[in-house]
């Protein structure tokens, strides 16, 4: 922007979502942060005795998610995940599951660790700075499963509102341009969309030109979607969507998302 280069440092968005029509709307304040850190990482030895490896620089993308209404979470959930490099994927999802991914055999992911009501669960990966201790996992490894309904959702809001094709088809125009489309296939799949400008948004004193868009999505599978967004071109994550995401479960009856997510702050700084 300005022939300067920004990276996003920070930023706090609202999200909502029903998993199904029958759930209640469930609301979640959720917060992300990277910066570089040092941390001390841990392994085992042969007899299975936790060892200290040493400490190294990391990127550290950290999430808090704050319930305003949740299904069991009752207190901020803090999730630090650390990469040898940075990992733009890890700042976008509700919470990063990197440390789950591909990432984790590439040895990309140098660990995580979550804090919930004072229980804290640690896992260090050795080998992701070059040395050959086994990982470390320690502390409560129950957090997952008491927070699993929460974290799930969180996932299928971010299905229906965001991870869908019309990101890609738009990511190669001009959207600063009103415009439309509809593109369809001989398997009865249908896309529509339209994009037009809705002025500008300003962040960390740097202005950005905004769209606002919507798009449908039919296909033979049982697969329906529809929503609307606001973006600025120039920002990796939406700034406003709001969507629905309709599918057949195991038992042939049709089930529908409902997601919402909206930028409430966003802090950049001057890319090294």
């Amino acid at each position: 922007m300005n022939g300067e280069k920004y990276i996003i440092t920070h930023y706090v968005v609202i999200y909502k979502v029903r998993p199904n029509e029958t759930s209640p709307l469930y609301e979640y304040r959720i917060e992300k942060t990277e910066r570089k850190t040092n941390i001390t990482v841990y392994g085992m030895d042969f007899s299975g005795s936790k060892v200290e490896v040493g400490t190294f620089e990391v990127y550290e993308y950290e999430t808090v998610i704050t319930p305003v209404k949740a299904f069991a979470m009752e207190e901020p959930l803090t999730i630090k995940v650390w990469y040898t490099t940075r990992a733009s994927d890890a700042f976008i999802y509700p919470w990063d599951m990197g440390w789950a991914s591909a990432n984790y055999g590439q040895n990309k992911v140098v660990g995580f660790e979550m804090d919930y009501k004072g229980k804290q669960l640690l896992y260090t990966n050795p080998m992701a700075v070059g040395k050959s201790a086994v990982p470390y996992m320690g502390g409560d490894q129950n957090i997952m499963d008491e927070l699993n309904t929460d974290l799930m959702n969180l996932y299928y809001g971010w299905f229906a509102v965001l991870h869908v094709g019309i990101w890609a088809d738009w990511s190669d125009r001009n959207l600063l341009v009103p415009q439309s489309g509809t593109w369809s296939d001989f398997f009865g799949h249908v896309w529509s969309w339209e994009t037009k400008p809705d002025g500008t948004v300003e962040f960390s004193g740097v202005k950005f030109r905004v769209v606002e868009g919507t798009w449908s999505y039919a296909g033979p599978e049982g697969v329906s979607m529809t929503g609307k967004a606001k973006v600025a071109p120039k920002i990796f994550i939406p700034l406003e969507v709001d969507g629905h995401f309709t599918f057949v479960d195991n038992n042939g009856n049709p089930q529908t998302i409902y997601g919402y997510f909206k930028v409430e702050q966003l802090d950049l700084a001057k890319a090294p």
